[in-house]
């Protein structure tokens, strides 16, 4: 679901990123976690086949990487401190994927996405009411928020939450 979008030059600008950097693979505890990863990659593949992608994850331990390796060749994994840092001064965009319980949990990386210029996104989250009051401006200069569920946007517009 389509809660957002910015005006046209900011969705030019997500739709020509030739580096995105995807914040995901938040952990690798149950199959659904994590599917959202390779998942957004496919997307990412089919629509911006072109595109470096740069995967900034929290875990990609239990085969994971060696199943990302394998599907998605070109996929450049970030670590360190040092390398998140240098994807994130060079990424054209910051995505902010899918992820395990309530919607923003890469908030702080968000933040320094934002900190640091870049436009950016949030793809299929769940928001939470207090992360809708709480993080509305956030939100609110996101190039896009796609919600994944009804709740959200139905809690959403039930308060005539405009982020």
């Amino acid at each position: 679901m389509r809660i957002h979008q910015r005006n046209r030059e900011e969705i030019l600008s997500a739709r020509l990123a030739t580096r995105i950097l995807l914040r995901s693979s938040w952990q690798t505890v149950n199959i659904g976690d994590i599917a959202h990863t390779p998942g957004m990659l496919a997307l990412l593949e089919k629509h911006r086949p072109n595109a470096e992608i740069t995967l900034w994850p929290g875990s990609v331990d239990r085969g994971v990487e060696e199943i990302l390796r394998t599907r998605f060749p070109k996929l450049k994994i970030v670590r360190n401190r040092s390398d998140r840092a240098t994807a994130l001064a060079e990424c054209d965009f910051f995505l902010h994927g899918s992820g395990s319980g309530p919607g923003l949990v890469g908030k702080k990386e968000t933040e320094l996405a934002r900190q640091a210029g870049k436009p950016y996104g949030f793809a299929g989250i769940t928001l939470n009411h207090a992360e809708i009051r709480d993080q509305r401006d956030l939100l609110a200069n996101a190039a896009f928020v796609f919600l994944r569920d009804s709740d959200s946007a139905l809690f959403r517009n039930a308060k005539r939450v405009t982020i």
